[in-house]
């Protein structure tokens, strides 16, 4: 890492109606240098990207680009003066090829007559791909059909394809394995000591550590810290993130199960292997595999987002039919969704409105749908405050909410369902350790009541923290049941990236039968 300073911002200040997002942040970013960016949840670093990215406007404040001052005024600014961008939500093109979406933005080469010179866009395209050892022949693909570790790389060739001096990066492992993330890392480094900057947003201060050169922390909108990783530590991150000691990571707390609540039998899909399993009353059950390995597509079977193709599914040992979600609340099974944005959430209607819209009946006062609107406030109300959703009113549009604080308002949606069974898919996605514990409490204090939840996660660790017991599945299969204090972290991740233990058919206790 060199010392020479390639991006200074200084005093940014923000400020949206009543919220004062920024209160003059300074921060700045070296040539070659890896700078991990941090903070809980509506800290202010989405804002500070945004305004570095063109797409908002500072309300104070100077942005200085290898000491000249910048004036970043459009997406196209940022670009000409060198930063790139890559969001968690990738904004590629599903229906574009691979070549296609690389030269997105740029002008195609064109051939004599004037016409897109197709050939050379995928042989130009190769070129790229074969930079990151990408597989051979894929730049005439359609992109949505490639792997989302592939897409991630396919983001960055981007950046440097237009000569990027900086890369922001927000969340990059959200989605991606453990073999895919030290990939992605070998990347980084490669770009690093290629002279190119990387800002790295992460909410996993495991990987802070592991790659990044200094990491400064936001919090309620002001720059607290800014250290070289060598003289800091993770306690003292997270002191400067929340302003107070995390007393436990995990606050898994003694509930008493108790009788069958819910039992799934025979169930089978087009993406789920046929499936029996029970979960009952005060029960965390845990499921841990890799993206793609059918935890989303049970849960979504379940909730009767998806067909079912046989099997049965009983609540309080009744038999119910559930073919559509309407069906499944009814029956009092919750799913609480991954994609917050395109499943879990209406983002032009206010948080009052998000929250209430499942359980909407509830509010009524009358047979004719009148909704009792003090009701609905103060619950909400308390609901905010639970999760700690930072926002100056409930009456606040969720698109004006971090990714973080939209999470927790699907979350209060789920829970307002009053419902026996809780399916949480990737609930701590993209959000702040103290959010994290805050949506375990949370979860605690669902089953203390006798309700039971499917806890579903890639991150092993929270697994083994969180449940009382845990299904490793693969290829649409459960391949493993275990207890956390009977099984090491280690041989979990073995489990789950081999789909068997031991290179041997791993017998389901389950069933007693070979999968």
């Amino acid at each position: 890492m060199e010392n020479k300073k390639l991006l200074e911002v200084r005093n940014i200040k923000k400020q949206f109606i009543a919220v004062k997002a920024l209160k003059g942040v300074s921060f700045d970013v070296c040539k070659g240098e890896v700078h991990g960016l941090v903070g809980e949840n509506g800290a202010g670093k989405s804002t500070l990207i945004k305004i570095l990215a063109g797409i908002e406007e500072m309300n104070d404040g100077e942005i200085f680009i290898e000491g000249k001052k910048a004036n970043i005024e459009s997406p196209h600014d940022a670009e000409a003066y060198g930063l790139s961008f890559i969001h968690q939500e990738l904004f590629q093109v599903p229906y574009f090829s691979v070549a296609e979406n690389l030269f997105l933005g740029r002008e195609y080469p064109k051939n004599g007559f004037g016409f897109i010179n197709w050939k050379k866009v995928d042989s130009d395209a190769a070129k790229l791909l074969s930079k990151f050892k990408i597989q051979d022949n894929i730049e005439d693909q359609v992109i949505s059909d490639i792997p989302v570790a592939c897409r991630y790389i396919l983001a960055i060739e981007r950046a440097l394809y237009r000569e990027s001096k900086i890369i922001f990066m927000d969340e990059p492992t959200a989605s991606l394995t453990k073999n895919e993330v030290d990939r992605l890392f070998d990347i980084i480094s490669d770009l690093k000591n290629a002279g190119i900057s990387i800002v790295y947003v992460s909410h996993k201060l495991e990987e802070i550590f592991t790659i990044c050169d200094r990491v400064t922390v936001l919090r309620e909108g002001k720059k607290i810290s800014t250290d070289y990783i060598v003289n800091t530590d993770m306690g003292k991150i997270i002191y400067n993130m929340l302003g107070e000691t995390l007393k436990e990571k995990f606050p898994k707390q003694k509930v008493e199960i108790g009788d069958e609540l819910l039992s799934v039998l025979n169930l089978r899909s087009d993406a789920v292997a046929e499936t029996s399993f029970k979960l009952h009353k005060g029960e965390i059950l845990g499921l841990v595999g890799l993206v793609g390995s059918g935890r989303t597509e049970l849960a979504t079977l379940i909730f009767g987002v998806d067909k079912k193709k046989q099997g049965e599914i009983y609540i309080n040992g009744n038999t119910v039919e559930i073919e559509n979600p309407r069906q499944a609340i009814k029956n009092g099974v919750c799913l609480i969704p991954e994609d917050k944005q395109n499943q879990g959430l209406i983002l032009n209607m206010l948080i009052t409105e998000n929250v209430t819209l499942s359980n909407l009946y509830n509010y009524c006062v009358s047979r004719f749908g009148f909704i009792k609107f003090s009701k609905e406030r103060k619950t909400v109300g308390d609901y905010v405050r639970k999760l700690r959703i930072k926002t100056k009113s409930v009456f606040t549009k969720v698109q004006q909410l971090s990714g973080g604080n939209q999470q927790k308002v699907v979350i209060a949606r789920g829970v307002d369902t009053k419902s026996k069974v809780f399916i949480f898919d990737e609930p701590t996605k993209g959000i702040d350790v103290g959010a994290k514990t805050e949506i375990y409490l949370l979860i605690q204090e669902l089953v203390k009541r006798g309700n039971g939840v499917i806890f579903i996660s890639s991150e092993v660790e929270e697994i083994l923290g969180i449940t009382d017991r845990f299904f490793i599945m693969h290829d649409g299969k459960i391949v493993g049941e275990h207890k956390p204090e009977s099984i090491t972290a280690d041989k979990v991740a073995s489990i789950v990236q081999l789909g068997r233990e031991n290179n041997q058919r791993y017998t389901s206790t389950r069933n007693n039968k070979k999968i």
